[in-house]
């Protein structure tokens, strides 16, 4: 990788301890932010599968409603149909 002149020129001019200073605070900010991005990661797979928990909780709830649900309904026409049946009989 080459630097443009005006980089190579600027890093010319600066003393060798303050070049290998910058050097080592370029290496600790990066494995902090490497740090920081693998934690983020970690709470984001939490959150992920505590997300999949309560949608699986969810559809179980919904699948109970739904039935109680279409119990009701079932019920509901059959006594209206009965009603019907015994008018006409």
């Amino acid at each position: 990788m080459s630097l443009p002149p005006a980089e190579r020129l600027y890093k010319k001019n600066r003393n060798r301890f303050r070049l290998l200073d910058d050097h080592v605070r370029s290496g600790v900010n990066f494995l902090s932010t490497a740090k920081a991005i693998t934690r983020e990661w970690k709470w984001m797979g939490e959150h992920v599968m505590e997300f999949e928990m309560k949608k699986h909780e969810f559809l179980v709830k919904r699948e109970k409603f739904n039935k109680k649900h279409g119990r009701l309904e079932l019920e509901k026409l059959l006594n209206e149909k009965w009603h019907v049946i015994n008018r006409c009989g």
